[in-house]
């Protein structure tokens, strides 16, 4: 790289192959998906206790897809 005033920073974060998956159960996939979760809703919601001008709504949705099975 040529001589800059403004050097880049250097990247620190790990990075990870697009595509590549971890080798867990669906149990340990739902186990760690929920732990984020709750951890993500704690926060909003401490950020909310904060601001008024914040507000967090927990909700759940599902959706059903249809299939060919049985046509």
């Amino acid at each position: 790289m040529p001589h800059t005033e403004e050097p880049e920073a250097p990247d620190l974060e790990p990075h990870h192959e697009a595509g590549a998956h971890a080798d867990l159960s669906d149990e340990e996939y739902h186990l760690h998906a929920d732990r984020y979760m709750e951890t993500l809703q704690e926060k909003a919601e401490e950020l909310q206790e904060g601001r008024e001008d914040v507000e967090v709504d927990h909700a759940v949705r599902y959706t059903i897809w249809p299939t060919l099975e049985g046509l």
